[in-house]
């Protein structure tokens, strides 16, 4: 059984859930141009949106295009993110990066950073800034 849900960070309720039900899931009807993982996240935090709250969102569901969505809607974002999604910079998939290393871009009020720990994380958030941008202004890249 798998369940999308909301929850409050401070406490752990549970504001909001979609209950997966297999390929014939209904996964709402408000956001129907969005890919799915876009929908259950619009979904779930449907009555928050406009209210100048923060949603921290799974590599599953962070994507440029959805972050810009929540930030019409007045919705910040912070989430890991794969390198893998359409509208993510080429210049950071091709990045090759040594333990410590960041880069980052900025895109309306994204910024999405890439670090190499292990391996490579990448982060999208629209409240953080780089800590690159105030010492190395040469590897930033506004998109």
């Amino acid at each position: 059984m798998k369940i999308d849900k909301l929850c409050k960070s401070s406490t752990g309720y549970v504001w909001n859930f979609i209950v997966y039900t297999g390929k014939d899931t209904i996964y709402g009807q408000r956001h129907p141009g969005e890919q799915t993982s876009s929908r259950i996240v619009l979904e779930v935090a449907h009555d928050l949106l406009d209210k100048g709250y923060c949603l921290y969102v799974d590599n599953w569901y962070t994507n440029p295009k959805l972050v810009d969505t929540l930030c019409t809607r007045k919705t910040d974002v912070v989430g890991t993110t794969r390198t893998n999604r359409k509208e993510f910079p080429d210049f950071m998939k091709r990045a090759r990066l040594k333990k410590g290393e960041t880069v980052a871009a900025f895109h309306k009020k994204q910024m999405i950073m890439k670090w190499k720990d292990k391996r490579d994380v990448v982060l999208i958030s629209t409240f953080h800034d780089s800590m690159e941008k105030r010492s190395n202004p040469e590897t930033i890249c506004h998109l």
